[in-house]
């Protein structure tokens, strides 16, 4: 098997590359990471992925070396389950605004004595089976796999100090466009009291034993974000498709 470039621990102060899908195609999948990205964000909350194809994208991530992170449309345990057992080991989880929130979402990812994860030692994320016994299947899943919590609320920006002491969560990320509307500001992710609420919850997340994740869509914001200390930079493929799609019409067709 390649090499995960992700890594399947955590190093605090070393960051990673990776792109967000919302197109269900394991094609570019598998073209990104031979392009040498580290991860793949699939988001499962606001776009259509069936569980066929989540695999299909699991296989393309692995065949080049790249971690499959999916954001689940909510925080079950079951919904959390069915995502896992298809070999995805990133799990991110929306609207957390709660220490309990938080709890909940290390427990349907960790199996025993970290959480309380269905187990099974038959599913593609076992290897079916073929390769190591059960105690040794569930204490490799437990190293490997990875919890991202998605504050999207002015709860959760409150909560955050709390949050951050949660055993077993391994990054933080924020939901703009949610925090946007908790604040009052529809859409205006940019307006100066969201930009200084998420300055202060950079600085506290940057200050704990928790990772930052920043999504980009420009190589300056890339570069901004690694000097705010995220260890997880996310690409903004759509944002990047239509830019250079259309500077590429407008520059041929004004020739």
């Amino acid at each position: 098997m390649i090499m995960n470039r992700f890594s399947v621990k955590k190093k605090k102060g070393i960051f990673r590359i990776g792109f967000n899908l919302t197109f269900p195609s394991s094609d570019l999948v598998e073209f990104m990471g031979q392009l040498g990205f580290d991860y793949v964000f699939i988001d499962a909350e606001h776009f259509t992925f069936n569980m066929e194809t989540i695999i299909n994208i699991s296989r393309a991530s692995e065949l080049t070396g790249m971690m499959p992170i999916v954001r689940v449309p909510k925080n079950d345990p079951q919904i959390i389950l069915g995502y896992l057992e298809t070999g995805i080991k990133g799990i991110v989880v929306p609207h957390i605004s709660t220490v309990k929130d938080a709890q909940a979402v290390v427990e349907a990812v960790k199996y025993y004595p970290i959480g309380r994860r269905g187990a099974s030692g038959r599913t593609r994320a076992a290897s079916y089976g073929l390769k190591q016994s059960l105690s040794q299947y569930f204490k490799h899943a437990n190293q490997q796999s990875i919890v991202i919590l998605m504050i999207e609320d002015l709860e959760g920006i409150h909560n955050l100090p709390e949050i951050l002491f949660v055993p077993g969560v391994d990054y933080i990320d924020f939901g703009l466009s949610d925090l946007s509307m908790s604040m009052g500001f529809p859409g205006q992710i940019d307006h100066p009291q969201i930009l200084e609420k998420i300055n202060i919850a950079k600085q506290q997340i940057n200050s704990s034993n928790k990772g930052l994740v920043v999504s980009v869509s420009t190589i300056e914001a890339g570069i901004q974000a690694i000097n705010d200390g995220a260890e997880l930079i996310e690409f903004n493929t759509n944002a990047f498709i239509k830019k250079e799609a259309l500077d590429f019409l407008q520059q041929i067709r004004n020739h």
